[in-house]
């Protein structure tokens, strides 16, 4: 028998034996196969591109597939604008489409729930059990009670239409454990966000000061990857500041400050302290753009508004002296007291200004380890570059319970710096618009589960939708409002992604009901009673797609580049057969009929009907047929966005956030004792993770978990942990290993290879087991693993070929844990405790 592992990893980078291997695995006859592995005839053919989006992260880059004699065998980028790029998990998408351990037939759970022991079904018998377990639901009236979760879904468009014909409102993504804070902070003073809504202008800065970012590690090939690579040979100076000084960025010689972890709000202040202190700030630029000039209650912390909240807001000209709105203002002031209608108030730029002088560097510097000298020089080098400069932060920032805070103060820091808009400093993406699926799904009445957490609980004045899988969890053991009792994860792994292990796998054993689709293994499927496997993106076409992170709008096309293998099919196959048995003949003609006969087709029609958001001059350009747009390989405009509009009900960038005004005032109000007030607070009043709070001197065992991303890998996604042709390099850079400063491993007596046993403090039987590398650039208090790369405590060990059984998962220690307001979840908000294991 051939070894496949060994020629995917050395001679898939080679060339065509590599590709002959591949082959080999997609699941052709054995004669087939044998004749497959003789390299000499290689692959006669004409060589093909099929334009596809890429698959191996959430990111979805236009790529190219290469396809011969019907087989992928290479994957290229797709040039369809100048930001094109692939990166290597894109490059390695064919092992994954190859892997012999890749979920091949539907599978029915045999054993306890979390032992992995399954049989294999037939389509037929999965989907009826499938089927039976949404009957009952809707037959006792509890359709709210299926949840659908959502990630790498392949029936996008049809599948939540799908769950909302069915009557579930609790549709849920993954925000709340990635972006979700990022969005709340952005809205908070720009009135929109998103984890892609500004790019930084690498190519034409004079400065950057990256905050818990690692553009060498979260590579978006698509957008963010080349302009990082301008900026790296342009010589861009550039401070990191982060808990482990990122290798993947290539930055030898950007100087590094190490953080302690969950602590950039302090570092953040700190340095705006110096900005504010030494009138290094755009001055001009805060005045005309932002709304400084507010005049603030300074009881209730609210603008003084002509009538109505949403009406202008009122300030003092100093030339009329008198109170008017601020559209009908010469001259307003900056400072002073005024007295409107009996109410004190004082100009929103004095309060923010005096709450940011009396945040003390001093007293921040403790908090985060950097000393007074490193922020004031920071800050230094910021005004001497502004507005050519930029402070960019991970979009990907759901750690700490402040770190929603430290966002809302990064976007203040850009504001302070007047770059938005400016070159070389903070620039807006634009999205094409494009049409929905071709027929409209019936939104159900009532409301989603997280309506009542908004309604009830005062901890979450920052919910606004359903993004938030990680309370699922809180709801099952709470039963507030209701118990789940169907979870349907499709490409949706919650016990790996989300933090809170003991309580998500506690619901995954009772919860009455649990589906997952997957090409993959993951943590989540060994709970699962039926698995189906959808095929992988290369197998199946899907819907066009605009949601890019990128300056100008861009319209990726998919197509199918290969038949699927194995007994996978599209998810559009597995709604529409569902359909048929979940609905009655009249409902599924109605909806379902069409996407049977006819494919995508009348999909991508609408799609293309429908494109918005772009210009006059830019819909000039655009084909008119999907079969030209397809040919074409997908559309991209070429100018991009030259200003930045804010969409704040003043019109303005709102440095003093009315938004967070109101929740504040709204708690003091309902919940005068709620602890977490200041995170409401549109003033900059310091807060701290909760470990710190905890504990601020850590004992020599324990430690606080840092994550990042790797470019090797993909969330959690196996397409990249579980992958021939990747697991070279993963092994070669410490992959599935714990990375521990070296001064503390002395202390410990530990070396790189040594295994230790880690587990949360609060639950000693919690014990993950992992690898030690020691090195100089991880800060002391860190113990960092790349995101997801470990199997941690549930990980699928028997079913991955190439995964390492050990290796760390910080979101699988101990129970659900939320950040105030916001509810994103908290995973590395904990302290660890370590032990070497001794063999």
């Amino acid at each position: 028998m051939c070894d496949c592992r060994r020629l995917s990893r050395r001679n898939f980078l080679k060339g065509s034996a590599g590709i002959i291997a591949l082959s080999e695995l997609s699941g052709l006859s054995a004669e087939a196969s044998a004749q497959s592995l003789v390299a000499t005839p290689a692959l006669y053919g004409e060589k093909k591109k099929v334009p596809v989006l890429c698959y191996m992260c959430a990111q979805r880059c236009p790529a190219y597939a290469i396809v011969q004699q019907g087989q992928v065998v290479a994957m290229d980028k797709n040039p369809v604008n100048q930001y094109a790029g692939i990166c290597a998990k894109g490059r390695a998408a064919p092992a994954a489409l190859y892997s012999q351990h890749r979920i091949k037939t539907p599978l029915i759970r045999e054993g306890e729930r979390g032992e992995g022991k399954f049989r294999p079904a037939s389509w037929p018998e999965a989907l009826d059990l499938v089927a039976h377990q949404m009957q009952r639901l809707r037959k006792e009236h509890k359709t709210e009670r299926l949840f659908y979760l959502y990630r790498y879904t392949s029936a996008a468009g049809y599948d939540k239409g799908f769950f909302h014909l069915f009557g579930t409102p609790n549709i849920v993504d993954y925000a709340d454990t990635c972006w979700l804070g990022t969005a709340y902070a952005q809205k908070s003073v720009f009135g929109q966000g998103g984890a892609g809504a500004f790019t930084s202008d690498w190519e034409h800065a004079d400065y950057g000061l990256i905050i818990g970012k690692n553009l060498g590690g979260s590579v978006i090939g698509y957008g963010w990857s080349g302009l990082f690579g301008k900026g790296q040979r342009h010589g861009l100076p550039l401070t990191i500041v982060d808990p482990r000084r990122p290798p993947e960025m290539g930055q030898v010689t950007a100087q590094w400050l190490p953080i302690r972890p969950g602590t950039d709000y302090a570092f953040v202040l700190g340095v705006m302290h110096y900005l504010i202190k030494n009138r290094w700030y755009n001055d001009a630029y805060l005045k005309q753009y932002t709304n400084i000039d507010a005049l603030i209650n300074i009881d209730t912390l609210q603008p003084i508004h002509l009538t109505h909240p949403s009406d202008d807001y009122r300030v003092y000209d100093t030339l009329k002296k008198s109170v008017v709105g601020s559209k009908q203002a010469t001259k307003p002031a900056y400072e002073g007291t005024f007295t409107v209608n009996g109410e004190v108030c004082k100009p929103a730029w004095q309060l923010l200004r005096a709450q940011l002088l009396d945040n003390k560097p001093s007293d921040m510097s403790v908090v985060c380890g950097i000393s007074e000298k490193d922020m004031e020089s920071v800050a230094s080098r910021l005004y001497k570059a502004m507005p050519r400069c930029f402070v960019e932060v991970g979009y990907r920032f759901a750690r700490h319970s402040s770190d929603m805070k430290a966002q809302w103060a990064i976007n203040h820091l850009n504001v302070l710096l007047g770059n938005l808009g400016q070159e070389g400093g903070i620039l807006a993406n634009k999205n094409a618009s494009l049409g929905s699926v071709p027929v409209d799904f019936p939104i159900p009445d009532k409301p989603p589960f997280t309506e009542w957490y908004r309604q009830s609980d005062p901890d979450s004045w920052g919910v606004e939708n359903t993004s938030h899988r990680a309370l699922i969890a809180e709801a099952f053991k709470t039963g507030k409002p209701y118990q789940p009792e169907m979870l349907f994860l499709w490409g949706n792994n919650l016990l790996g992604g989300a933090a809170g292990g003991e309580d998500i796998s506690a619901m995954l054993k009772e919860v009455p009901s649990v589906v997952g689709v997957s090409p993959f293994w993951n943590d989540s499927l060994m709970f699962a009673d039926v698995i189906l496997p959808d095929c992988t993106f290369l197998e199946r076409d899907e819907p066009f797609s605009a949601d890019y992170k990128t300056r100008v709008p861009v319209i990726g096309v998919h197509q199918k580049a290969m038949e699927p293998l194995y007994d996978s099919k599209s998810g559009y196959w597995i709604v529409t057969e569902l359909a048929k048995r979940v609905f009655d003949a009249p409902t599924y003609h109605h909806y379902f009929s069409e996407l049977e006969n006819d494919g995508l087709m009348p999909y991508w029609k609408k799609q293309l009907e429908g494109v918005g958001n772009i210009t006059a001059e830019e819909q000039k350009t655009l084909p008119n047929t999907v079969s030209d747009l397809q040919l074409a390989g997908g559309w991209s405009s070429t100018h991009p966005v030259d200003s930045f509009v804010p969409h704040t009900p003043s019109g303005k960038i709102e440095l003093y956030s009315v938004m967070l005004a109101q929740k504040w005032l709204m708690l003091r109000q309902a919940h005068p004792d709620y602890p977490d007030m200041d995170y409401a607070s549109p003033l900059h009043i310091p807060v701290f993770p909760r470990w710190l709070e905890q504990k601020a001197k850590l004992g020599d065992d324990e430690f606080i978990p840092v994550t990042g991303f790797s470019p090797l890998g993909s969330f959690t996604g196996a397409q990249s942990r579980d992958n021939d042709v990747l697991e070279f390099l993963q092994k070669a850079t410490h992959y599935t290993s714990v990375f521990m400063n070296a001064e503390r491993a002395g202390r410990l007596q530990l070396k790189t290879g040594d295994t230790i046993d880690i587990w949360y403090e609060k639950v000693p039987d919690s014990v993950q087991r992992a690898k030690v590398f020691v090195n100089e650039t991880t800060h002391p208090d860190v113990l960092f693993c790349y995101y997801c790369a470990g199997n941690g405590r549930f990980g699928p060990k028997q079913f991955e070929n190439n995964t390492v059984s050990q290796g760390m998962n910080p979101n699988q220690f101990g129970f659900t844990r939320f950040a105030p307001g916001i509810k994103s979840h908290t995973p590395q908000d904990i302290i660890l405790k370590i032990k070497r294991v001794i063999s």
